[in-house]
């Protein structure tokens, strides 16, 4: 299957890919698509939420933890910062 893409879609996986959270625009869309399936059905594939737990765990252990507080105090900074202009 081939699927088009809008210019504000590819922007947006553009902008994920950026983060280096995923690997290939392939990988952006189907966490999207996977998202989108928990959102109209509330349920995961069988052996998904471990696989998400595990993920999470080895987020910590890699990355640590921060404080609620912090956490808000971060994205307000950030809300507050000027847009760049692109």
């Amino acid at each position: 299957m081939t699927v088009k893409l809008s210019a504000a879609m590819k922007k947006i996986v553009d902008e994920t890919l950026k983060t280096g959270t995923f690997a290939t625009a392939e990988e952006v869309v189907f966490a999207g698509l996977q998202a989108l399936r928990h959102q109209q059905t509330g349920t995961f594939e069988p052996g998904e939420l471990k696989q998400l737990i595990a993920e999470g765990d080895e987020s910590i252990e890699k990355y640590g933890t921060i404080d609620l507080d912090e956490a808000f105090a971060e994205i307000r900074a950030q809300r507050a910062r000027p847009k760049a202009r692109r």
